[in-house]
């Protein structure tokens, strides 16, 4: 019970972080979806939470939109959401999440590269599923040139940012473990 409520919080506010990043959002012309920090942010908080607590907390954020509280893009809530439009990719949120986890669980590397080819992964995934979904309404050409292409440039992007951002926290945190004095 100790670490229960320390590790609830911290999956609380990587939730709350993941929603704060749905409001940084910039619409793509000619699709329903818009660009978010969501991806960004989720890659990061499963990469550097312990454990689960990162797919904890994606798994909270769709919760808590599916419990009604407007959290997804444009203030979207509700079980018709997922099944609207942009389900493919929230699933793609926890699917991500879940290879993100298990990837720096099963094997961990503090090499860039490893950061950056898990990051993409998950892009990869997300923009994977959300294609499979999307086309489910509009055929598999039309969702994959307004579904995925538009976000293949951002990906790469936030990927690469994300593979800076958990690098340079891993480095440092490797640095305060081998010398404490330094914090």
């Amino acid at each position: 019970m100790k670490k229960f409520i320390p590790q609830l919080l911290l999956s609380l506010l990587g939730s709350c972080l993941i929603y704060i990043a749905t409001l940084i959002n910039i619409p793509v012309p000619a699709t329903e979806i818009h660009l978010s920090a969501q991806t960004l942010v989720i890659i990061v908080l499963v990469a550097l939470l312990p454990k689960y607590l990162g797919v904890f907390a994606v798994l909270g954020y769709l919760i808590a939109g599916l419990g009604g509280i407007p959290v997804f893009s444009n203030s979207g809530h509700g079980i018709q959401h997922l099944l609207g439009p942009t389900g493919g990719y929230l699933c793609g949120f926890f699917l991500a999440s879940i290879f993100i986890s298990y990837s720096y669980q099963k094997t961990y590397s503090n090499k860039f590269y490893y950061h950056l080819v898990i990051s993409i992964s998950a892009h990869a995934i997300i923009l994977f599923l959300g294609w499979l979904w999307l086309s489910k309404n509009i055929g598999f050409s039309k969702a994959f040139f307004s579904g995925v292409k538009p976000f293949i440039t951002a990906g790469l992007i936030k990927s690469l940012l994300a593979a800076l951002i958990i690098y340079g926290f891993t480095k440092k945190i490797t640095r305060l473990k081998k010398n404490p004095q330094q914090a």
